[in-house]
Parts: structure tokens; sequence; C-alpha cells
């Protein structure tokens, strides 16, 4: 079964449902006889269905029901109505602009319902109680996600919506951080919305990413204040009087659940089940099956409590009792990555993740245990033979994989391959030297980034375009990057790439570019030049922005540490929105959590008048990034710049490398009618950059690398 499968409560996969999606389903739905499915797929069997369709709960793919969706879909939910709403990324269904949320009825027709969000939504739910104090007779929805305006109102990541367009004027908790799940308690009259994400503050009082509210708004006393992401919430137990979260966290009011916990619905930490994990990372995945609760991530070992002296050793996946004691029977051994996701199909239990090894067998990425022992199903193996997969990109129902390996199913294929679905080798073998770090398709081509100089014996520094039949290496385009590649994105006239590089040589000349570039589908360098200060890993876009992530800090084109958001016309910052109310300061994230795009809207600023008797304050003045021509010597490991003079602007010159910082001297040189910049550094890898000032502020720099090896 491909993405999708129904399996009856004895574990018998049923034979007639078999929808086969091409691509990752994200979101399930079923209302009367139809089962909903979302994600990324763009075809059911061999009929086009991009990202939403409709099959019976017989199988049968609704051939009339086709809302045509041009985005992820990462969340559905329907009404008693029979309406589905869905959330995602994107901004149209069929022809109608829907910005990441939309409604369609069960005949097909794209309903009223548009909510018009700035930002991805991640999570939504329905329910009869949510009209509670709302003044309208049409339905409410709640969405979440990482926005800051629903319609023309301002509401930040939280908002609820009538089925009539109609904006919740009491409920706006605003959050000041991404939601990323919902869940709903309706048992009591008042009824309750439960929410997790990544936020210190919801409706101006302090509440660490997991917080409860009414259904019309108030602020509910229950807190269980944990210190990292909350990622996944459920209401469970036989009287729904437990909320389940699992996350990056690792206390909950202080006391210690690293990643995984159980609160009573009256706020109380549920003393019996306080798994305490051991291990380097977190819990990324958490799934509530009958009797336990199965947890993935980066950890080695497990205790029912932190007072338990026992440690039981469980390595990336465990089953936890709903008492809190870990399962002895269900023991599993994850090597070589973590567990990212789970499922249970029947008597079976579906791990994905970075793995590459599980009980001694090798199994890459995906595997299928058996729910009550633990022991995997053997009878699938890709046989991938290398340390790693990087990259994944799909097409129809063919994988791309890029990474370190060497032979996949018994073939040579040096760390790009291609398989289908029913786990067939593909003809598909560019032959690259070294590693696979991104993959991007564009119709027929598939761009790849990373670590390498030879595709198919033929040069390419670092990035390459092919074609997805045989992996024959295109003429045409060919930029080749001085550093790594690492993330790759694709728009209809530009290929955008970020990584660790300072120079970009196309068929034309060698050009500095700080850490991000664009190149034309033709393979030349375009104009498009942002400057940032270190390391670009990875890359989203959307129609009004480009949104980039990385380990490089405040500076040039980038107004905060890690993120920034570029015009991807003009490559200038685009400012990033912040809720109307103050944030509490909260910690950078680490490498285990997980970034979600910031959204796509710009903030306006507010007018204000000069006080009487003041001067009007002056514009702040336009600064040039500087014209440099770079030169080194690797004896004296002495870096000299030539920059192009302009009015009222001085120049300086500064080095880092791995935390540690320069800085040379700039004066006029005579002969060459330019400005000099020297620096002397010493052995290693260095960044030079050349910053102008003018009338006391600092302009873009421009970048460049150098590397002495001796």
């Amino acid at each position: 079964r491909s993405f999708a499968a129904a399996v009856t409560v004895d574990g018998t996969v049923v034979p007639t449902w078999k929808p086969e999606p091409n691509n990752t389903v994200r979101a399930l739905a079923v209302a009367d006889s139809k089962v909903y499915l979302g994600g990324d797929f763009t075809a059911m069997g061999s009929t086009p269905r991009n990202r939403l369709a409709a099959v019976s709960t017989a199988g049968t793919l609704d051939t009339t029901w086709n809302p045509n969706v041009d985005g992820k879909v990462r969340t559905i939910s329907t009404d008693a109505a029979g309406t589905i709403y869905f959330g995602g990324d994107f901004t149209k269904v069929g022809s109608t602009t829907r910005n990441h949320a939309a409604a369609v009825g069960a005949d097909g027709i794209l309903k009223v319902w548009d909510p018009n969000v700035n930002g991805p939504v991640f999570c939504m739910g329905t329910d009869p109680l949510l009209n509670l104090g709302e003044p309208s007779p049409n339905p409410y929805i709640v969405i979440g996600g990482d926005f800051t305006k629903v319609g023309s109102e301002l509401r930040s990541n939280l908002a609820k919506v009538s089925s009539n367009n109609e904006i919740s004027s009491s409920f706006k908790p605003n959050p000041n951080g991404p939601l990323y799940t919902i869940a709903f308690e309706n048992r009591t009259a008042n009824g309750m919305v439960y929410v997790g994400g990544d936020f210190s503050k919801i409706a101006e009082v302090s509440r660490k990413n997991a917080a409860a509210m009414h259904f019309w708004g108030d602020i509910s006393p229950w807190r269980p204040d944990p210190d990292g992401q909350v990622l996944s919430l459920s209401v469970e137990g036989r009287d729904k009087d437990k909320v389940y979260l699992g996350g990056t966290f690792s206390t909950l009011r202080g006391e210690l659940r690293p990643y995984a916990a159980a609160v009573d619905i009256n706020g109380a930490l549920n003393s019996a089940w306080r798994p305490q994990f051991e291990g380097p990372g977190g819990v990324d995945a958490v799934l509530l099956s009958e009797d336990r609760v199965f947890l993935g991530g980066r950890f080695t070992g497990v205790k029912r409590t932190e007072v338990d002296v026992g440690l039981t050793p469980r390595q990336g996946v465990v089953a936890i009792a709903l008492d809190g004691t870990p399962i002895n029977d269900f023991k599993p051994v994850i090597k070589g990555g973590s567990v990212r996701s789970i499922a249970t199909i029947g008597d079976r239990v579906f791990l994905a993740g970075s793995f590459n090894e599980i009980d001694t067998y090798p199994r890459k990425a995906i595997a299928a245990l058996f729910r009550t022992t633990g022991y995997l199903d053997t009878e699938w193996d890709a046989q991938l033979q290398g340390t790693q997969v990087s990259a994944l990109a799909t097409s129809g129902s063919t994988f791309y994989l890029g990474g370190v390996f060497t032979q996949v199913r018994g073939t040579s294929r040096s760390n790009a391959a291609a398989i289908t679905i029913q786990g067939e080798l593909t003809p598909w073998n560019p032959t690259v030297n070294g590693e696979v770090l991104a993959l991007e398709i564009v119709d027929s081509t598939i761009y790849l980034g990373g670590n390498f100089s030879r595709v198919r014996g033929l040069p390419r520094g670092n990035a390459v375009a092919v074609d997805t039949t045989g992996g024959d290496v295109s003429d045409l385009w060919r930029p080749s990057f001085d550093q790594p590649v690492l993330t790759i994105r694709a728009s209809s006239s530009q290929i955008y790439l970020g990584g660790d590089f300072t120079e970009v040589t196309d068929i034309n000349e060698s050009n500095s570019r700080d850490f991000i570039a664009a190149v034309s589908p033709e393979g030349l360098l375009t104009e498009w030049h942002p400057s940032l200060a270190g390391e670009v890993s990875s890359l989203s876009i959307s129609p009004s922005a480009l949104f980039v992530g990385g380990s490089f800090t405040e500076g040039g084109d980038s107004t905060s540490d890690y993120l920034a958001l570029l015009d991807p016309v003009q490559g200038s910052p685009i400012p990033i929105p912040t809720p109307t109310q103050t944030p509490t300061p909260t910690p950078t994230p680490t490498p285990t959590s997980t970034p979600t795009p910031l959204p796509t809207a710009t903030s306006t600023p507010i007018a204000t008048a000069t006080p009487i008797g003041q001067p009007t304050p002056q514009p702040a003045p336009v600064i040039l990034r500087p014209e440099v021509n770079w030169s080194s010597n690797q004896t004296t490991h002495r870096v000299r710049a030539f920059v192009t003079r302009r009015p009222r602007t001085s120049y300086t010159i500064s080095a880092t490398s791995e935390g540690v910082a320069r800085s040379g001297q700039c004066a006029f040189d005579s002969r060459s009618k330019k400005t000099l910049c020297t620096i002397t550094l010493t052995k290693g890898s260095w960044i030079a950059a050349v910053t102008p000032h003018k009338q006391g502020v600092s302009g873009p720099a421009t970048r460049r690398r150098f590397t002495f090896r001796r």
C-alpha cells in the first residue's frame, strides 16, 4: 500500500481500499461514506489529484470531487453539514485564490469560506460547542499556525472563523509563537480548546508552549508550562480526562518530564505517567494506540519515573503503558538515526525517520514492526549501502534520494538514486562523486546540490542539473560554487541556492555571493544579490517571500539571527512581522527543533508625529554594497581588497573564523584611485568582509571566503 491503507479491527488489510496516492498523506478525515485525504500528492493511482482527494469507504475514487489545490494540505476537519475544511501552504484552490485555508462541500464545490490567512495553517478543528458565547448561528472553525492576520483582522497564530467568514471578536488569544497542534474537550458544558506550539504568552498571560481556553476565548488556569516545543496533543482517557503532550521539552512546571507527559484536564501533572528519557535528543513522534503510547525520537533509554533506579534500554522508539511503565516485549533497537513519525495499521507499527538499522537488519528510513512484540517485518528492504540519506524528492510514483551511499538494491549508485514506491530501482543514475545534500524537481529537470566536483565524470562545482529519466547532465546549466550547496528551491523563473559559498562562477565570470544566490533556468547567475552573514541551510518559497534559515547572525540583509525574509525578485529584506503584543523572550531554537517558515506578510510602519520645536528626522542614507576586487597571498596570508570609491563613504575590512574576529586597515590608493583594504590572517578558513559607512550608518557588506592551508 502506497501512503494510504484501510485495515479491519483484527488487523486484516482491506483489499478493495487502495487509493494509491503518489506522495505523502498528511491529513485524513472521514465523513459519511467518504475518506478525505490531504497531503503532498498529485495523483491517486493514474488519476490526477492535486493534494486533496475523496475516496469512498469501498475504495472508489470520487471522480467528480477534485478541488485541485496548488500547495501542501496539512490539516482537514469536517462539520455536521458535510463541509470539508482544510489548511496548509497553498494559495489557490482551482483557479480561485484561497490563502492557506479553504472549504469544499461534499459535492466538490468551493465554499465561500475564505479566512484569507497570511501564513501557513498547521492545525484546525470544528466542534458543535465552538459557538458558545458567539452571536452567529453559523458554525465556527478554529485554525492555528504561523500567521499574523486573518482577513483584515490582526490575529497571531490562532483564530476562530465562522462558516460565513465572521472572525470571532471575542476569541483572540494571540499566542506570540506558532501553533502546531489543537485538541478539543467537550465532555463538559463549557468546552475547552487545548493548543500546543512554540510560544511564551497567550491572551496576555504567561503560558509556555501549551495552554487551554474556553470555546469563547477565556484563558483557563490549566498550565503545564513545558520548557520546549509541544508538537502533538491528544485528549484521551476513559472519561477524556487526560491530555498527552509530546515534543522537545524536558520539564513541566519544573518537574522532570523529558519529551512526553500526561496532564489531567484540571491541570495536575499525571503522577503515574512521567517517563524519563536519556540520550542526545527529544521525542519527535507520539501516538496513542489502545493500551499504550508509542514514542519515537533520539533517545537511548527510558525510566518509568525520575526516581526509578533502573534504566530500561530503548533506542529510538519505545512503547509505554498508560500507567507509565515501559512495555517489556516491545524493544526494537534503532541505530544510525532517529524515528520522526509513527503510525499503526492493524497489528503493525510503521516507523519513519533517518535510521539505517533495526535489530541488526539494515533498514533505511522506513520499516514495519509488529505492534505487540516489536519484531521487524523483514519482507521489505531497499538494501541501501552507505551512511545516510540527506535529501528526498518525489515525482509521480518515484522517489529520488541523495546522500552518501554506493549501492541501492544490489546495484551501484553513487550518492543519488531513484526508487519506485514498489521498491524497484529505476535507470536514473547521475553518478555523483560527493555527498548530495539537496534536491529540487522542476518539470523534467532535477537540480542537485551538495559537496561534489564531478557528475558522470563532468566537472560540476557543488550544483548540477540532470533530467529525471536517466540522469543525463545538462550542458547548459553549469554554475560552479566554491563551497557546498546545502539547499535548493525553485520559483517559476529562478533557482535559489543556499549554502556555505561566497563565490559563484557561471559561463560569464566569477561573482561574489554571500551564502545565497539565484540562477536562471539557462544557468546564468542573476543580479539577485542579498547579503547574509553566515551559512544558509534551508529555503522555502512563497509567491511573495523567500524564507531563509541558517547559522547566520543579524547583519547584512538579515534583521535577526538564524532567520530572514527576502524579496524573491529584488533580494531586499522583508521586515519580519511580530504580534501586536510584546512577546516574552524565548530561547534560540536548538538543532533538535524543527523551525517553521515565517508568514509572508510584511509589517506596515505606523506614522508618528514630530513634536513641535524638534527637528524633522532625516531619512537614513542610501548605502550601496561595495564593488570589490579581491586578492590573497597563500604565503603571507594577506588579503587585499580594492574598493570602488563612492561619495562620502568610508570602508572597513574585517574577517571571522570559528568565532575568532580580526580587523584590518583601509586607505586611499593613489595608483588605482580606489580604497585599498588589507588584512593579515592565519591558517584556516576565513570570511572577509568589506563594510561601507556613511553618515554614521553601516551598509551591506561584500564578503568572500579565503582558505589558507599552510
